[in-house]
């Protein structure tokens, strides 16, 4: 699907029903398109099947020791594997 298609389908869910339509786009936009623009071969066969057939439904965790839960905070990256609990 092109984008502008997909606008259009974000677009006419929000007119029924908001909360679906912004579940839709973060499942499309923050949890399957990263893995399909940027993930290996073996995580794309793992999850986008899953994720396209509504097996599964994808999501997006931003957290850091420095920043919190605030993506405009201003403090350096130090990237670290961390397990989001909340």
């Amino acid at each position: 699907m092109d984008y502008l298609s997909y606008i259009m389908v974000i677009h006419e869910l929000a007119k029924v029903d908001a909360s679906h339509a912004i579940t839709v786009s973060a499942h499309t936009t923050l949890g399957t398109s990263p893995i399909v623009d940027f993930g290996t071969a073996e995580q794309k066969q793992r999850y986008v099947p899953l994720l396209a057939a509504g097996k599964v439904l994808g999501g997006f965790g931003l957290t850091s020791p420095a920043r919190g839960r605030t993506p405009g905070a201003r403090a350096p990256w130090r990237w670290s594997k961390a397990t989001i609990t909340s």
